[in-house]
Parts: C-alpha cells; structure tokens; sequence
C-alpha cells in the first residue's frame, strides 16, 4: 500500500509541475462549460425535458481524459 501511496504522490507532483498540462486538464474545460452554459442555457433539445448542458457535459469530461492521455 506504501508503495501505491508513493506513485501517486509521485505521479501528482509530475503531473502539478507541468503547467500546460493544468491548463489542458481543468481550465480548458471548464471554458467550455461556461461558454456552453451561457450560449444554451436552460434550453431543452428533446421531449424528455433534457438540458443542453446535460447533453454536452459527458463530451467535456472525455475530452478532457482524452486530453490528459
């Protein structure tokens, strides 16, 4: 278990000292959803009375996975 402990802490201090990649993974994203949620708001695009934003906010977060590989 210690040694698990030890990779994660490893891999976030990796991960916390590249600065693009905190950009690409949290900032970009969350553009996207302000940017979407302010373009459609409370639009509903089908009978079922579903959101815009409920259809888009599953893409933003695979592409942001994707985004970090």
């Amino acid at each position: 278990m210690r040694i698990l402990a030890g990779q994660i802490a490893l891999e976030t201090k990796l991960f916390l000292r590249r600065k693009d990649d905190l950009f690409w993974t949290l900032a970009f994203p969350m553009f996207f959803m302000i940017l979407y949620g302010l373009i459609y708001g409370d639009m509903v695009w089908d009978d079922y009375g579903m959101r815009a934003i409920d259809y888009i906010l599953p893409g933003i977060i695979v592409m942001a996975l994707m985004v970090t590989g």
